[in-house]
């Protein structure tokens, strides 16, 4: 099974120029749908129908949100393209209408911070531990520029350009490169890491490990890793663990203070306005202006 999907990855990767951290969902959640199915059967795809993966949606992931239930089956659909890509599977499975349809743009994000709650985040960084340094650079890449997790966790010494006050985002999920602003926080404060807490390395990668293998790039999970302590020492909601709610927080503030959705989509490194159309949901104090006064009826 695994050989079958590092071949079904490097298509993804060569083919359809998928991100690494899509690549990476989309062999998880079939791996685990494969084994369950063929388990130490010989892997045949013949053998996939449309009733096994209904089963599989009834039992195995029926505590799944339906968005989560067709983002399997998307990643599924997939998987049958790549094997009618190499003549191993009849076209026909690829109209597999398996649940009722998920709206794109129906949801909303699940929460976002306000600019108190941030603040009280941002105050838990112990600045006079290297680690506490570091973290709050990484803490503001999130915060002020919006970056996803793998785009932090990329950043080179390279990007940053100090006399024009910008740093350039280059390996992104849309594979296009953006140019933007540093904002002063943001700036100082990953001056401040490079400048008095980095370690020696010969990495051009920006932000590295000081514990194990000391000197190292971090990897996504460790940048995660820190904003989750960070949760934790400000006494956030143990159900918050993600960093992606720090990018809806900077796009519903963006929003707030007037900026357009085609700033917000292009400063979080959107393909289409349409996917920036979602923060407009959590901007209260925009939809309080549309607000009608409640009309009180006196009676004589």
């Amino acid at each position: 099974i695994v050989n079958k999907l590092n071949n079904y990855n490097q298509y993804l990767d060569e083919v359809c120029g998928f991100a690494e951290t899509t690549r990476i969902s989309h062999f998880n959640t079939l791996k685990r749908f494969f084994i369950w199915l063929f388990n130490d059967q010989e892997f045949a795809v013949d053998s996939i129908t449309i009733p096994i993966v209904q089963q599989y949606l009834s039992t195995e992931i029926k505590h799944l949100r339906p968005v989560s239930k067709n983002s399997f089956i998307s990643k599924l659909r997939s998987f049958f393209r790549y094997q009618t890509f190499i003549d191993k599977c009849d076209p026909g499975m690829l109209a597999m209408p398996f649940t009722a349809p998920v709206y794109k743009l129906a949801g909303v994000p699940a929460t976002t911070f306000e600019k108190e709650e941030l603040g009280s985040i941002s105050a838990t960084y112990d600045l006079n531990k290297p680690t506490g340094v570091r973290d709050l650079a990484i803490f503001f890449c999130f915060t002020e520029l919006g970056l996803r997790a793998s785009e932090v966790a990329n950043l080179s010494l390279d990007d940053f350009n100090w006399h024009e006050g910008t740093v350039i985002i280059r390996k992104t999920k849309t594979h296009q490169a953006r140019i933007m602003p540093l904002p002063q926080r943001c700036g100082e404060a990953t001056y401040v890491y490079l400048k008095m807490a980095r370690p020696e390395s010969l990495s051009r990668i920006v932000f590295l490990r000081f514990a194990h293998q000391r000197g190292a790039a971090m990897g996504q999970e460790q940048i995660r890793g820190t904003i989750r302590r960070a949760y934790a020492r400000a006494g956030i909601n143990s159900a918050i663990t993600g960093t992606h709610i720090l990018r809806h927080s900077k796009a519903k503030s963006m929003y707030e203070n007037g900026s357009s959705l085609k700033v917000i989509a292009d400063v979080l490194g959107h393909e289409s306005i349409d996917t920036a159309v979602i923060y407009t949901k959590v901007a209260t104090s925009k939809l309080q202006c549309v607000t009608c006064p409640w009309i009180e009826v006196t009676h004589d």
